[in-house]
């Protein structure tokens, strides 16, 4: 680094811009990160009428009962699939009708593996953090299931994958993908937006009790600040899976 580094950053500090500018990632991670990602806007131009049916109905696929039948493969593993499948094609056929495809709410193979690689580095961060505090307060991770572990229960292991797997591109494509995108074009604040999904997010999870519902807001905003910045569900789907798993896993303990 030469001088004249150095005197740029004296300048800075003496400035206060660097206290300004930590205070405005703080202020509005959003537009702190939106301003630090990809270079790429968000466009969805579908109608308040169609957003808000659309809206709807794809969360209200969430809702469908689930029968008491002992059949194979259980109940919940079909209809976390079969909603997942619902969402997509409900999405495709409103995008085709407006002409667009799913890289207008988030689906894009561009920069696939580094998206990946993204998505999996802030989750083994989020990971760390939450077996820590959990530790602490006596409930650290304790996967019962690993004490009698056989081959058998690597079906299950498969299943639980497999509806973690349908949860985070149902969800993300759902809330990131179609809510959080529309709001982005039509709100000013793009906190606004963010808060607003959240919200929602979390709303649709009331029903398995407040505590569920207020972490689902925290981490649908946190969800949706990795969508912001890097403006590609990839990222946010591989988090949203890999968190939903290692909890039915219990590797993470019990907040």
């Amino acid at each position: 680094m030469n001088l004249q580094n150095y005197t740029d950053i004296i300048n800075i500090v003496s400035n206060r811009k660097l206290p300004s500018i930590i205070r405005w990632a703080l202020w509005s991670p959003a537009d702190w990160l939106y301003q630090h990602g990809p270079d790429a806007t968000f466009s969805l131009p579908v109608s308040w009428p169609l957003f808000i049916s659309v809206a709807l109905l794809i969360v209200a696929f969430h809702f469908i009962p689930i029968p008491d039948w002992e059949i194979y493969p259980p109940p919940i593993l079909i209809v976390e699939i079969l909603s997942c499948i619902l969402s997509l094609l409900v999405l495709k056929m409103i995008l085709r009708q407006q002409k667009l495809t799913f890289q207008a709410i988030g689906f894009s193979r561009q920069h696939s593996t580094q998206e990946f690689l993204i998505g999996l580095g802030v989750f083994l961060l989020l990971a760390v953090g939450q077996i820590t505090y959990n530790s602490f307060w006596g409930s650290p991770p304790q996967p019962l299931w690993m004490a009698t572990f056989d081959y058998t229960q690597v079906e299950w292991i498969l299943r639980v994958t497999a509806q973690a797997l349908a949860v985070g591109i149902s969800e993300e494509a759902i809330f990131r993908g179609w809510i959080l995108t529309f709001l982005l074009t039509r709100l000013a604040s793009r906190e606004h937006a963010l808060w607003s999904t959240a919200i929602i997010f979390g709303l649709v999870h009331i029903n398995q009790g407040l505590h569920v519902a207020v972490g689902a807001t925290a981490f649908g905003y946190l969800f949706g600040l990795l969508y912001i910045w890097r403006k590609n569900l990839t990222a946010a789907i591989v988090i949203h899976t890999l968190q939903n798993l290692f909890v039915w896993l219990d590797l993470l303990g019990r907040s």
